[in-house]
Parts: structure tokens; sequence; C-alpha cells
């Protein structure tokens, strides 16, 4: 159990005397210039003990000076549980972080944890832009902070291989396609104009010639289906891969007809009494379960609609294991979160079990002007032409770097940056001093000691900050997990960067006398172990050189 867990675990422990009811969970906080650490726990627990904050948090500094010699509990007037290290918890704290290094803020696998986050997941019309690889992002960085916390994770990419979209993207190949050759043809009128349908249709034109313009015109479509799709599925493949995301599934709507899986959740649905008929479609009472209106899930022509592929889709995933779902979605799915919901609810599954994360837009910027972002047009920047001009790590830091509900400006000139106002390498650059200062040690024929409590006496209010921030981890791992939030492991690397930077100027590490120097440099250790963690989750390299 981790340090600030087991000093929580004490505090359940002792406000059972006060009432058998449970407690609410406990916040840490960075302390303020009053002390290092600070929760306002005891103001949620007023409300169930129907004691004053004050009262609560007297009663707590009290009972846990007596039990631990880990911190000082110091209430405060208005109610807020302050606390200051001691010797002891110092000890605590830098021995389990350079006991466990690489395995610090994990927990242990629980084999039945099962989830299935599906992210990106780009229209298969064209390559994947910006606005795709924020979804892509949030889902790698919500993935490994599940696995973090110790569940199995799957990570999806769904290839929506269906509807009129595709249809245009078909006819558009083939109207290039014609061109390529000097025949006449009419370009649709909803087609698709980028480089890339040039680039396929030219292909095409050198291993077939002529060939496939010979074939009737339902095969020649079929052609182009089947060669464009795959295509696009292959450079989507190669574009995630470099933003390091390795999928473990990759699921075509075209398999889930296949396989059947939409007569099974139309059955599914039928014999729990939530569809019924009018004017010749089948509809789904998705009133009953919150929606504003009822939906129709195959047409009266029987053609299923993009609701009925979502239902055989969550079937699907869900008879493949996963307890719990994630779809990570764009803005454009705002409004439809409450059908998927009303279907899944309409289904018995727990609402807990599917989490719809909606993420708002990405506007690129270079040279201080936003670019223009259409694929229909073709007009568009897509994710590889960015990560050729700033690379994996910033691409990945800067689209996690806000919340989900905010939009994000996406500046390729801060990216671009190699210096402390670029994010990610404001982050990176502490790993990296850390790291040297290691290294430089061990030219020096100098050893780092283990964690001593002797030596943990030493520490100033700077380091104790440390201290703070080591401890925090393992918790900001699992509050980002639980609220899917990566943007706070994000905030977490960035505030435990500029903590080690303020260190790094305002103390002397190497050089100073022995028993500071000997101290500093266990607190470097940990500090470079839980940033290479940190970055580990974010996706991000740990750069030995900068």
């Amino acid at each position: 159990m981790y340090v600030l867990e087991q000093i929580s675990s004490e505090v359940s422990s002792e406000l059972k005397q006060l009432s058998p009811l449970q407690a609410p969970a406990i916040a840490w906080e960075k302390g303020n210039n009053l002390a290092d650490l600070s929760t306002a726990f005891a103001f949620q627990a007023a409300k169930i003990y129907q004691k004053s904050p004050v009262a609560i948090a007297q009663f707590l500094a009290k009972k846990l000076s007596e039990k631990t010699n880990w911190l000082t509990f110091l209430p405060h007037e208005r109610g807020f549980l302050n606390c200051n290290w001691q010797p002891e918890g110092i000890y605590q704290v830098l021995k389990q972080a350079s006991e466990m290094g690489p395995e610090y803020g994990k927990r242990s696998k629980e084999p039945e944890r099962k989830a299935n986050i599906e992210f990106c997941s780009a229209n298969p019309t064209g390559p994947i832009h910006l606005g795709n690889a924020r979804g892509a992002a949030i889902g790698s960085v919500l993935a490994n902070l599940l696995e973090t916390l110790g569940w199995q994770v799957t990570r999806e990419y769904y290839f929506d291989d269906y509807g009129t979209q595709v249809d245009a993207f078909v006819l558009s190949l083939e109207a290039r396609y014609f061109q390529a050759l000097g025949k006449p043809c009419q370009f649709p009128e909803n087609g698709y104009q980028g480089q890339y349908v040039r680039d396929i249709a030219n292909e095409v034109v050198q291993l077939q010639d002529h060939a496939i313009l010979n074939k009737d015109s339902e095969s020649r479509l079929a052609f182009f289906r089947e060669y464009g799709l795959g295509k696009m599925l292959e450079q989507h493949r190669k574009t995630t891969s470099r933003m390091g995301i390795d999928y473990d599934a990759w699921v075509s709507q075209s398999s889930l007809d296949r396989d059947g899986w939409l007569v099974q959740v139309i059955q599914a649905l039928e014999k729990r009494g939530v569809l019924f008929r009018k004017d010749g479609a089948v509809w789904f009472r998705s009133t009953q379960f919150g929606d504003d209106k009822d939906r129709v899930v195959i047409r009266s022509n029987d053609e299923p609609t993009y609701l009925a592929w979502d239902m055989a889709y969550h079937l699907n995933k869900r008879a493949r294991g996963a307890k719990l779902l994630i779809d990570v979605w764009g803005p454009d799915h705002h409004g439809y979160v409450p059908r998927v919901k009303a279907f899944w609810q309409a289904l018995g599954y727990e609402e807990a079990d599917l989490q719809l994360l909606i993420y708002q837009m990405v506007h690129l910027f270079d040279k201080g002007a936003e670019v223009s972002m259409s694929r229909r047009s073709g007009d568009f920047v897509t994710l590889d032409e960015v990560l050729d001009t700033v690379g994996k790590d910033a691409t990945l830091f800067l689209l996690v770097d806000r919340s989900l509900d905010s939009n994000m400006d996406f500046d390729l000139d801060l990216a671009r940056q190699h210096s402390l106002s670029n994010p990610v390498y404001y982050v990176q650059y502490a790993y990296t001093r850390a790291l040297a200062l290691e290294r430089e040690a061990a030219v020096r024929e100098i050893e780092i000691p283990p964690p001593d409590p002797e030596l943990c006496r030493i520490y100033t209010s700077s380091e104790r900050n440390l201290v703070t921030m080591i401890a925090m981890m393992p918790e900001e791992i699992l509050r980002a997990a639980l609220t899917f939030s990566p943007m706070r492991i994000a905030n977490y690397a960035k505030d435990l960067a500029g903590q080690f930077h303020a260190f790094y100027h305002d103390e002397r590490v190497l050089g100073a006398n022995p028993p500071d120097q000997a101290a500093r440099l266990v607190l470097v250790r940990a500090v470079r172990i839980v940033l290479a963690n940190t970055l580990a989750i974010l996706g991000l390299s740990a750069p030995e050189h900068m």
C-alpha cells in the first residue's frame, strides 16, 4: 500500500469511531506555504457525520498523531487538515519509489477486470487528421492508466467500412481512375477531392492499366471499394503506429455483418420487448430509457441505421469479455450519447459499464494563423504531416494537455520549440537533468545511498515539495483513471517537472557537503524514477540527452 493510501486508511479507521457510515474518499493536495500536504476531506465528512469540519479535522489530527510518525497533523481553523512530513514519512516515500522503480505507481493485476477502449476510429474515406488524433492520444493514455491500475485492456480501432460516405469515396476513386486514363467522367458532387484519392487511383493505373476499365460497373466499384479501403486501413495502421499506438483489435462493420451480430442484437431487443414496428420500419423504444424520442433501427427498405450497427458492435465487444467499455468520440457524436446509453440499459447492462467520452474540436495554428481542415475538399493537414513537423512526443502531449470538454488550439510554432516554453520539452528536460546528475555522480565515483531516515531529517521546504509530488503520484494515476481524465496526469507531469527545475536551480547537489549531497541524490533518483514512469503512461520517450 502506498504511503498516502495508508494514511487515508488510518483516517477511515478512525472515523468509524464517529459513525458506521461510509466515509468519503480522501483527496490529498499539495500544501501551501502553511504545510507540505493538505486535504479538504473534513468538509465532505461533515455532511455525513453531522459535525463541523473543524471538529472533524481536530479529531483526526489528535487520533492520527497517536498512530503514525509519518506526518505531523495541523488542523486549520477553517477545517482543512494540513500535514507536514516527518523524517520517517519521507523515508517511506523515497524507499517505495527507489525500491519499486518502474513499478512505482502500479497496482497488482486483476484478471477479471477487463476493459475495451475504442478510440480514434477515423472515417476510412481519408487519412487521419489532427482532430482524430486527439481521440487517439486520449484513448492511448487512458489505456495506459487503466493498465497501471491492473486492468487488462483491449485497445480497439473500429473501421466503419459501410455507408454513404464510403460510397462517395469509392465513386471518387473510380472517377480519378477514369481521369488518369484520359476517359470522360462526372466527378461525384459529394466526392473526395484530396490528393490521396488521385494517388490511389494512379496506383491502380500502374498495377492494372485498363483492366479495371473493362469490367462492368458493379465489379469495378467492388474492386475500388476493396482496394481503396484496404489502402486506407493500411495507412491508418501506419499512422497510429507512428503515434506509438499498437491496437489489439481492428474491427470492421463488414465483419459484424458477416458474423451475424446485427441479427443477434435485434433478436435480443425483441426478447426484451423494446422494439415496435411503424410505417414499415423497426423502432427502438429509447424514450423508456431517457432518450428524447424513439429511434429507427431498421428502415422501411430493410436497411439498418447507424444506431443498429452501433448496437451490434457494442454487443460484440461485451461478448468478447470486456466488463468496462469506453468509447472515445469526437464532438460530432455529442447528440448520439443518449440513444446509445438507452440501448445499453435496454439490454440490462449496468450504466457505469459503458463510458462515452466526447472530446471537443482541435484548431490547428501555424505561424499565427488557423489552418483550415476539410477532408471532403482535400484542404486539411494530416496527422502524418504534423508528426513529420513536430514528432510523436510533442503531438501526443499537446493533445492531452486540455480537458476533453474544452476546444483546443494546437500551435505548431510552440510544438516545434526546443525550449522550456514547450510543455513536453519542459517535462522531458526535467527527466534528462535528473539522469545527468546521476550519471555525473557515477563519473565522480559518488555512490547514491539507499534512502535513510537520518538523511531525511535535513530536507528543506523545496525538497519536501518534491517528496509530496512523489508521494502523490499513485493517487494522481488513480484519480486520472477514475475520472477518465488524461489531462490530469499531464498536469501532474508539468507540476513535478516545475518543482524539480526549481530545486535544480536553488539547491546544489554535487559538491554540496556530504550529508546534503547524499540526501539530494536520493531525492534526484526518486524524481527521475517517477518522471520516467509518468512519461511512460503518457506514451512519451524519456530522452537520455536533450
